[in-house]
């Protein structure tokens, strides 16, 4: 199996103006998805402006399947992370549960 990214997000939390306060982070171990750890929003901008790539994931009935790439984009001076490209002010990933 394809390595899907070094990172891969199931679920969010968010805080003030929706930005991400915490997700529920795994590696991708060529094909074995590995059990969450707590990462918080500073340690994904960092890790996406070192080069690491994140993508978001969805459990389902057959096991885990990948779901969007994840940028971070500068907007206003200010760095958001997103599924999308929108300059919106605010972050984004889309439909992946909130804990």
């Amino acid at each position: 199996m394809t390595k899907w990214a070094d990172y891969l997000i199931s679920e969010v939390r968010y805080g003030k103006n929706h930005l991400i306060e915490e997700v529920k982070s795994h590696t991708d171990d060529e094909g074995v998805i590995s059990e969450p750890k707590i990462v918080d929003r500073s340690q994904i901008s960092h890790n996406v402006k070192s080069g690491k790539t994140y993508r978001t994931i969805f459990r389902s009935l057959k096991g885990w399947k990948p779901g969007n790439l994840i940028n971070v984009l500068r907007v206003s001076g200010n760095h958001y992370i997103r599924i999308d490209k929108n300059k919106a002010e605010r972050d984004f990933l889309g439909s992946i549960p909130q804990f």
